[in-house]
């Protein structure tokens, strides 16, 4: 059971701060609300940083004003905002659509420059917030309870070796999603749908029907692989795609298997989304065999010499974990992880 501190203005707010009480309370947490404060030796101020401290979740309700000032220009939320993250508590913000006085509209953006917030969702009636916050707080448990990243990293570089052996000698990117909750795949139902499947990646254009595919089964995945690319499916509900990132052109260089294409890299792992089927999980983007790869758009102009960088490591490895992971969320955290990719790459 957990305590959750609800911070919003308090006049005209009755009905919605009552909401979130409800649906804190319907999640089996306790909420924490300023107006049931007893008498304090010291201000309302205060208390309310003091009942942050206490409380394990800080839950921040935007509407139209943008309240009372304790400090010139700073309401009591927004100092209380400031106080929760800055004690990192795990944030979940809830925004009313509606017009916002210009220091609210201010504060807001200030909340959504904090890239580490939890969760935030917007909301009109009390029904929409009841139901916005009992969802926040499912996948805060969902995410508290996920592996961690180091173990993540861990399994996906075992079924990386695993599928050692369908490698080429040029440059790999991976795809491996984690759902979290991890749910275990039932490996002999998957085998029956491999056609669908490459169906699928057919219509996202990571295959083409014309060359078929080969059917793989190990002890711990089923897969198909075909071309330079392929899909594994594993028993611990791992899924991992790969496809080369080198650039689509018909070019004749000899130079073009050494770039990597990050528009390449964004178009395979955004092919890779449907596959997931998950409400939320870990996510990574990895290049193997980039030792001596450049990560930049080739052009097609004719060149007489290439410059090989030499890199220690020979694999770029980017995660997150996405919960929700939805399609948004997914294609708005590729371009951040691919310029994360090119930072790596350019100072190894």
């Amino acid at each position: 059971m957990r305590k959750i501190f609800v911070s919003s203005v308090i006049r005209d707010f009755s009905a919605f701060r009552e909401a979130a009480k409800k649906a804190i309370q319907l999640m089996g947490d306790v909420p924490v609300m300023s107006e049931e404060f007893g008498a304090r030796p010291y201000s309302s101020e205060r208390a309310c940083l003091t009942e942050i401290d206490q409380s394990d979740i800080y839950l921040l309700i935007m509407g139209t004003q943008f309240g009372y000032e304790p400090t010139r220009g700073v309401s009591v939320t927004q100092q209380e905002f400031r106080h929760a993250k800055a004690a990192n508590k795990p944030i979940l913000v809830f925004v009313q659509r509606t017009e916002m006085e210009e220091r609210q509209a201010a504060f807001l953006k200030e909340v959504e420059d904090f890239k580490s917030g939890f969760y935030r969702a917007q909301f009109m009636s009390s029904e929409d917030l009841k139901d916005e916050v009992i969802k926040s707080i499912r996948q805060l448990a969902v995410r508290s309870n996920a592996i961690s990243e180091d173990e993540f990293v861990e399994c996906v570089t075992c079924a990386v070796r695993a599928c050692d052996g369908y490698r080429q000698n040029s440059a790999i990117m991976w795809v491996a999603f984690l759902p979290q909750p991890m749910v275990r795949a039932d490996l002999s139902a998957a085998e029956g749908k491999l056609d669908q499947i490459f169906h699928n990646l057919c219509a996202s254009g990571l295959a083409k029907m014309r060359e078929g595919y080969e059917a793989v089964e190990t002890h711990e995945a089923v897969g198909i692989r075909f071309a330079k690319s392929g899909l594994f499916l594993f028993e611990n509900g791992l899924k991992l795609l790969f496809a080369p990132p080198t650039p689509l052109t018909s070019a004749r260089s000899a130079f073009v298997d050494w770039y990597v294409s990050p528009s390449r890299i964004a178009s395979i792992a955004q092919a890779a989304y449907p596959f997931f089927n998950a409400i939320g999980g870990w996510c990574q983007l990895r290049l193997s065999g980039v030792r001596n790869a450049v990560m930049k758009e080739y052009t097609a102009s004719p060149a007489n010499s290439f410059s090989m960088p030499t890199r220690s490591d020979d694999e770029c490895a980017i995660q997150e974990l996405l919960i929700p992971c939805t399609q948004g969320a997914y294609e708005s955290w590729i371009p951040l992880a691919i310029k994360r990719m090119e930072r790596r790459l350019r100072t190894s």
